[in-house]
Parts: C-alpha cells; structure tokens; sequence
C-alpha cells in the first residue's frame, strides 16, 4: 500500500488504525477519523505528520510512528503534539527526531515515550 484512500475519511466511528509495514511515503489528512484512539503507521517510508494532525485527533491515546524517515529532511518540523492530552504511548523508534518534541502538559504517570 503506497497511499491510503481519501475514501478513509468516511469511517468517522473508526478508533483503531493499522496500516504499518507498507509502503506509505505520506499521511492524509485522517481529519474525518476523529474518534481515533490508536494510530500505528510504523514501517512505512512517512517522512512527516499532517500540519494539523494533533487537533484533528484529540482522542489519540497510541501513536506509533516507529521506523519511519521522520526527521530525515530537517527542513520539515516535526508537528506540535500538545493538543494529544490523552496520549499514552508514543513510539519514535527508528527515526531520526534530532528536535525537542512539543509533548502535552499534564500527561498521565502512565504515559511511555519509546525511543
């Protein structure tokens, strides 16, 4: 799978989305999924999230972004992901992320960061 259908957008009660280990080089705007909860798009060739992909899942509780080429090109900033209040799990591994992430105030104890 080299792009994910615009199509995507109409399953607005969707809360858990795998698509890891294709061959994505980009990420659409998922903004009719947002009752996300869980997002795994690691092992693909994705090299950035969508501008405003943290407003647009304020629900998100999973991102793995894991072995991806995020932070490759250092002229494309990695997203602000303050508005993820609800995040418990973010996994970076596997990128290049030279830059300070813009994580959430007031996470949870329970929240992991792996990578």
């Amino acid at each position: 799978l080299e792009n994910l259908p615009n199509s995507i957008n109409q399953l607005v009660n969707l809360n858990k989305l795998n698509v890891s280990d294709n061959q994505l080089e980009g990420l659409p705007s998922l903004e009719g999924l947002a009752e996300l909860r869980s997002l795994n798009i690691s092992r693909n060739n994705i090299q950035s999230l969508p501008e405003n992909f943290a407003n647009q899942h304020p629900h998100l509780r999973i991102l793995d972004i894991s072995y991806n080429q995020i932070g490759i090109d250092p002229s494309i900033s990695f997203p602000n992901l303050r508005p993820l209040t609800r995040l418990n799990l973010l996994n970076i591994t596997g990128n290049a992320i030279n830059e300070r992430l813009r994580l959430p105030y007031g996470l949870g104890r329970n929240f992991q960061i792996i990578g």
